[in-house]
């Protein structure tokens, strides 16, 4: 429980801190996502992709920022079995 106190008081410091608007951020993400296409297969950059939100919304449940509802656990599920249905198709072909 201190650990997850400790992050909200890390996440609230970070709010004070200037940032890029949100539009910018959001370049900033595909940016490195091309990148990342670049450097490494496309199924795994776009698996990574596909669950940064499960991350961020378990992350802010977490700290205590959001609730669990019955869509957010419908999109992970939706979002999982679509990661793991790309990821066995990659595995048949080779």
């Amino acid at each position: 429980n201190t650990l997850a106190i400790n992050l909200l008081e890390s996440f609230q410091q970070f709010a004070t801190v200037p940032r890029l608007p949100g539009f910018l951020r959001h370049l900033v993400a595909y940016f490195f996502i091309s990148f990342g296409q670049q450097r490494i297969r496309p199924t795994l950059v776009s698996m990574y992709t596909y669950l940064q939100p499960i991350i961020a919304a378990v992350i802010s449940v977490w700290v205590g920022m959001d609730v669990i509802s019955w869509q957010k656990l419908l999109s992970t599920v939706l979002i999982v079995g679509g990661v793991i249905l790309v990821s066995r198709s990659r595995s048949l072909e080779g």
